[in-house]
């Protein structure tokens, strides 16, 4: 498993001339496909196990590439991404649910949003961040502890990084909301996901075709929609608005332009980053404490690392403990 954590899959081209990368015959689709659909993590390990680092297999259909080895992430990424455009099915079916953003963006609108957003990641904004998520996640150990007994570690991470996700983009407790919100994100992820495991419903809920699948997606947009609205409505009429995303988004300009963002491209950005903030981060922290726990000389050092950061670099109060890339 952890061999699969730099995993991209593509549904592009990803060969040299008329070399393709190894992988299971066309023959073996079908096959494939009820494996996907199944037993998703276990036949990707297969599939890197059996071929390496770069496989190229089909799930009825579709050719799919699936690139674990970091050299094939970095050129996917980095060294060659102007190579993999985002004019795939995968990335048409993200912008039908959650808009043009900075993650389904390319090229030159891309650099636009980019550039739009810039002053969210200065560092003096993300201190302020970083005291939220150290105040939230010790409150939440604390609970831990007094309780005395197992907890279900997803359960909590998907709770703590809810928790953090409202304060840092809304400044707001989402507790009285949480099951609402994240059944809609829930319902919005699977229908991105559920396209590699039945490409057939993917394509009826990107035109539209009335399903109880796409029922249930359009009310968790409209649900999304009216929380982010609200929330920016009453942004609007704070006389002194808190630093958060949501305050930098609806005061952000172009620096070529001068236009300020549009309430539906703040709502697209922030949605994003509510999404990404919330089930990506919690089930990576998930997975980050099981190879913890696998590997007790790492989370040793780790605990080590964490007392000298709080004794010696700045404690509890912010990121300016933090070691940088020269540390």
């Amino acid at each position: 498993m952890d061999k699969l954590s730099p995993m991209i899959i593509l549904t592009k081209r990803f060969h040299n001339g008329n070399q393709y990368p190894p992988g299971p015959p066309l023959t073996n689709a079908l096959s494939n496909l009820r494996a996907f659909q199944q037993r998703p993590l276990d036949f990707l390990s297969q599939m890197e196990a059996e071929f390496g680092g770069v496989v190229r297999f089909h799930t009825g259909l579709l050719p799919v590439y699936l690139v674990t080895s970091p050299v094939g992430v970095n050129r996917v990424l980095q060294s060659n991404h102007r190579n993999y455009s985002k004019q795939t099915f995968t990335y048409a079916m993200a912008r039908a649910l959650s808009g043009e953003n900075l993650l389904t963006s390319e090229g030159a609108e891309w650099v636009r949003r980019r550039r739009t957003v810039q002053p969210l990641f200065h560092r003096r904004v993300l201190d302020g961040f970083g005291q939220v998520i150290i105040a939230a996640a010790q409150t939440r150990a604390e609970k831990w502890l007094s309780r005395g007994r197992p907890i279900d570690l997803v359960e909590e991470m998907m709770g703590l990084t809810l928790e953090v996700a409202g304060q840092t983009l809304f400044s707001v407790d989402l507790s009285t909301t949480t099951a609402e919100v994240r059944a809609a994100l829930n319902t919005s992820a699977e229908a991105i996901l559920g396209q590699f495991q039945s490409p057939l419903a993917a394509l009826w809920t990107l035109v539209g075709f009335p399903s109880p699948r796409s029922q249930a997606l359009r009310q968790a947009n409209d649900y999304l929609d009216g929380l982010l609205y609200t929330l920016m409505a009453e942004r609007r009429d704070c006389e002194e608005m808190p630093v958060d995303m949501l305050s930098l988004l609806l005061q952000a300009v172009d620096e070529e332009t001068g236009k300020p963002l549009t309430d539906r491209e703040i709502r697209d950005e922030i949605g994003v980053f509510l999404t990404a903030g919330h089930e990506t981060t919690a089930l990576g922290l998930t997975w980050t404490w099981l190879s913890l726990a696998q590997n007790p000389d790492t989370e040793s050092r780790l605990h080590r690392e964490l007392v000298t950061i709080q004794a010696g670099k700045g404690g509890a109060g912010g990121m300016k403990g933090w070691p940088s890339k020269a540390d």
